[in-house]
């Protein structure tokens, strides 16, 4: 389909998730992490954003099919804008947990709805 740049990812991610937290409010998961623990890139893309918003470290990457993916919660950014970038290539370091957010265009996705029911890969 259109999303196919957002691939299936690892099982031993699932239980990295601490609530399916998409909806009013929300728009997308939440993940418990140790701090410093590396985060990577959920599909290809060109990084569109890297920096801080409201104190909080924040990536958004845009892929080609048109979705931007953002990780917010990051302590450290390894990541510049207009950089490309491959599924699984580190894009900064965790604080305490981690945010993911999918968009496309303005309207917000359930994130979970791509990885077919399997917990996006994030962090290892």
């Amino acid at each position: 389909g259109a999303h196919r740049d957002l691939h299936r990812v690892d099982r031993r991610q699932r239980q990295m998730c601490i609530r399916d937290s998409y909806g009013p409010g929300n728009g997308g998961i939440e993940y418990a992490t140790a701090p410093g623990t590396a985060v990577r890139a959920i599909g290809s893309g060109v990084v569109a954003f890297a920096g801080s918003v409201a104190g909080r470290g924040v990536v958004s990457i845009d892929h080609p099919s048109g979705l931007r993916s953002t990780y917010t919660g990051l302590a450290q950014i390894t990541v510049v804008v207009g950089a490309p970038v491959a599924q699984r290539d580190m894009v900064g370091r965790t604080a305490t947990h981690l945010h993911l957010g999918l968009r496309d265009g303005r309207r917000y996705l359930d994130p979970a709805a791509f990885f077919g029911g399997a917990r996006a890969v994030l962090v290892e």
